[in-house]
């Protein structure tokens, strides 16, 4: 995804100074405030490649949607986080509330780009 940088917006940039193009991260908080323009993500940073927890503007991530995560350092960030902490932890109850807050962010207009997931395994 390519944002807007310096005055005005006028240099395109791909990523972000945190996160390389096409990163994945994952939301484990978010500021309602003033309509969620805050989110807290963590991710591999783009040099270390150490995961970081970070506050970024929202509109800086594209392709909302709720999948699991396997990373025992994510999975602690979620669990001690706000409001997906405090998720049950019924696999179901916890999916459905974190696809209702994707497709909210997706009504507002969030970005979506061509990706590419896993197929399913078979089982």
């Amino acid at each position: 995804m390519e944002r807007g940088y310096g005055p005005g917006g006028v240099e395109k940039r791909r990523g972000t100074k945190h996160f390389a193009p096409g990163a994945k991260v994952f939301v484990v908080d978010f500021f309602w405030g003033m309509g969620g323009e805050q989110v807290t993500v963590v991710g591999r940073h783009r040099k270390s490649h150490r995961f970081i927890r970070i506050a970024m503007p929202a509109k800086h991530l594209a392709n909302w949607r709720a999948e699991l995560a396997y990373s025992p350092y994510v999975i602690r960030q979620i669990r001690e986080s706000g409001e997906f902490g405090k998720i049950c932890a019924d696999p179901a109850t916890a999916c459905r509330r974190a696809e209702e807050i994707a497709a909210g962010y997706i009504e507002r207009g969030a970005t979506t780009q061509p990706y590419v997931t896993r197929p399913p395994a078979d089982g």
